[in-house]
């Protein structure tokens, strides 16, 4: 068995592809799990549980792999909204667009603002279906992302998320660390007191961008300086942390982020995220040197999954219920093939896509030359 120092230094020299693998197995779970639920498709422990890590560990991810100090603020904020804003409004547009022609060609309803430019929002509904000081929310819920977009509420609140860290970062370089702490205390019970008090989804995910970018720094911490080492130093609170999110799963239950629903205690399900973020990387890790090449190539392309995945799962579900007409059991295996044929056909298409990209840049760039 290797000692902690050889893990050490043998976890220093993974800087390339090894450490970028078992990151990438990360997402691929992540994306699985989205999927998975997108889809109907229900596995025994597998949806619940996956539950409380699917969405949080993107955010905590994001924080670990932050590259500090080598953009300007201007030049950061340009390549996150290329990121994570410019494919959000691109599949948004696209997908709207495409059921604007079908609701006025085919099945003829009138053209609606909401269902234009409802996407905007950042949010696939206006009204949590929570309990508040104020009671149950009775009034009718209006839906935003009617056109399969809905996954797409995750970006905005990422790239807020990320803006946050950004103007943390140019704020309070030269403060007390006391500041920064007050301004995170701040943040965080703004979030309780809206969680408890309203049942209105703020625009871009705002109310819950104080419990994101909580799960964005705890991922920040691991992933600087000598964080990840000394969490892996102090083993030893692995099996508390797993006991921890035993029992606050079946006492909070799975969260769904998505409409705000945060079980029966906000703080309880941002302790479940953490754990359960922080576990799922730590077997991801002990994993690094087993993880195969084609996970990791699918763990890459996330983004783009998210995008895509919901209309293209819808698809083939219309074309199963039209085709095949089964149930139970036959009915979970076509979900399963129909989640993996959609993985890679986004996945392939997006590289092949990129790979056009290269091309016809390297080409424009010959022209350029040779003039």
């Amino acid at each position: 068995m290797k000692s902690v120092g050889e893990e050490k230094r043998e976890t220093e020299t993974q800087k390339g592809q090894s450490r970028q693998d078992w990151i990438d197995l990360v997402r691929f779970l992540a994306i699985v799990v989205v999927m998975m639920n997108h889809a109907g498709l229900i596995l025994p422990g597998v949806n619940y549980w996956g539950g409380m890590f699917y969405v949080p560990v993107f955010f905590v991810l994001s924080g670990f792999v932050w590259k500090d100090g080598r953009e300007g603020f201007c030049a950061n904020f340009a390549r996150k909204f290329r990121r994570l804003m410019v494919p959000f409004f691109t599949t948004n547009i696209i997908l709207v667009g495409a059921f604007l022609i079908k609701d006025t060609f085919i099945a003829h309803q009138p053209f609606t603002l909401l269902r234009a430019f409802g996407f905007l929002y950042g949010r696939n509904q206006l009204y949590a279906d929570r309990y508040t000081l104020f009671g149950y929310p009775t009034q009718q819920n209006v839906y935003f992302m009617t056109a399969l977009n809905s996954p797409t509420w995750f970006l905005p609140a990422l790239f807020l998320t990320s803006l946050t860290m950004m103007v943390c970062q140019k704020v309070f370089k030269q403060r007390k660390k006391e500041d920064s702490m007050l301004f995170g205390s701040f943040l965080m019970l703004f979030a309780i007191c809206w969680n408890y008090l309203w049942s209105i989804l703020l625009p871009w995910s705002l109310e819950l961008l104080p419990m994101y970018f909580a799960l964005f720094y705890s991922g920040y911490l691991l992933g600087h300086g000598n964080g990840w080492e000394d969490f892996l130093k102090r083993r030893s609170v692995i099996p508390v942390m797993a006991v921890i999110m035993i029992v606050g799963g079946i006492v909070n239950g799975s969260a769904n982020f998505s409409v705000g629903d945060m079980g029966q205690s906000m703080m309880l399900a941002f302790l479940n995220a953490v754990n359960a973020s922080i576990l799922i990387m730590f077997i991801c890790w002990l994993l690094r040197r087993h993880v195969p090449k084609a996970l990791a190539f699918v763990g890459r392309k996330t983004l783009p999954i998210l995008c895509w995945h919901y209309p293209l799962l819808s698809v083939l579900a219309a074309l199963r219920n039209r085709i095949l007409h089964v149930s139970g059991r036959p009915e979970d295996i076509c979900k399963a093939v129909e989640i993996i044929i959609v993985t890679v056909f986004i996945s392939v298409g997006d590289e092949m896509f990129k790979k056009m990209l290269a091309g016809k840049k390297e080409r424009k760039e010959a022209k350029a030359a040779e003039a």
